[in-house]
């Protein structure tokens, strides 16, 4: 996705201020609000509270969103940053690396802060042999609509009735062809996911529907709304091009960066390498994806970016587009909200 901003004009709905930080309450550690803020009270007071490290390694992904949560802060660098800085205070010493014989100790926080200081300037993070992409790794669109599938529904609202409220929005700028095509298929999307969570396959889906029409038509990348409406706003309302919103279901927003349906891309500095990271030191690996599209068949690709922090990243085959359909709750035409028609 390539965006390029005109820097003579504003757009008001796109432009934010940046809310001013709050004062620091007495006795609270420094970056204790800001973890606040990043990932949530009860995270927070996890790490704040000093508990026992895990006997086991935890999953990478395990907290749901809250109602004071923003689920859009999972669409920036910063929050995976933050998530990881978590990880390592949980994890106590040995997550944020041992100090050398002889060197002045320092706080948990800045040794963990050094930890992904390091991290970030690791000019050979991605040569490691085991972070390459595999061809080998990709999912077909028959193990998405078998076993795959049923089993992502049913943890989507398992997380939906523990009380993840979060709704992650993501959007697209595309052809009048594709939303057309795509706001086509959306009615369908419900009949198809209940045969999905009750068991089928894909030879039976395509006996239901004569061909393969029942499989969400978006490809190739979304971002949020900063991204991609800075885009359309510069590019896409004039040639007469469509933004689209897709809604992210309940209990689906941080389900949708785990290992298990997440795919980043071999290359970035930001949430990309944070999340591979955090899949080493979990037990819990990412696949990767090509580092040029963040492409692998049956994940979401994650792509870092050069305006936003990153895309989302589907390609244009079928078994990551049907993936991604289940974990939408909906989608609409939102051209008009930011300049088109």
């Amino acid at each position: 996705m390539r965006a390029t901003r005109r820097t003579d004009e504003r757009i008001p709905s796109q432009r934010t201020t940046p809310a001013r930080e709050p004062a620091r309450a007495a006795g609270v550690p420094l970056g204790a609000l800001e973890l606040q803020r990043l990932i949530g009270n009860r995270a927070t007071g996890e790490v704040l509270r000093g508990g026992p490290a895990p006997a086991t390694a935890a999953p990478v992904v395990q907290r749901v969103l809250g109602p004071d949560d923003d689920p859009q802060q999972l669409m920036t660098d910063r929050y995976w940053r933050e998530k990881h800085k978590t990880e390592l205070l949980k994890a106590g010493p040995s997550g944020s690396g041992k100090a050398k014989k002889g060197a002045k100790a320092v706080s948990p926080e800045k040794a963990a802060d050094q930890t992904l200081t390091d991290l970030k300037t690791d000019s050979k993070f991605w040569n490691d042999k085991g972070r390459k992409p595999k061809g080998g790794n990709k999912r077909r669109a028959e193990d998405v609509a078998a076993e795959v599938g049923q089993a992502l529904l049913a943890e989507i609202a398992k997380r939906a009735a523990d009380g993840d409220t979060g709704r992650l929005k993501v959007f697209r700028a595309m052809t009048p062809e594709e939303a057309t095509a795509i706001l086509a298929w959306a009615p369908i999307r419900p009949a198809v996911e209940a045969k999905i969570a009750a068991g089928t396959t894909m030879e039976q889906l395509r006996a239901d529907y004569g061909d393969d029409s029942f499989v969400v038509p978006v490809k190739n990348h979304l971002g949020d709304v900063g991204q991609v409406g800075n885009y359309f706003a510069d590019a896409g309302a004039a040639a007469g091009n469509k933004m689209l919103e897709f809604t992210i279901k309940p209990g689906a927003a941080e389900l949708l960066f785990s290992p298990d349906y997440m795919a980043p891309a071999a290359s970035g500095k930001g949430a990309t390498r944070n999340l591979v990271a955090m899949g080493e030191r979990s037990g819990q690996p990412y696949k990767t994806s090509s580092g040029n599209e963040g492409v692998l068949p049956g994940y979401i690709g994650m792509k870092p970016e050069q305006h936003g922090d990153f895309s989302l990243s589907l390609g244009d085959n079928n078994a990551t587009q049907l993936l991604f359909q289940l974990f939408l709750e909906g989608v609409r035409d939102v051209s008009a909200e930011h300049g088109g028609q």
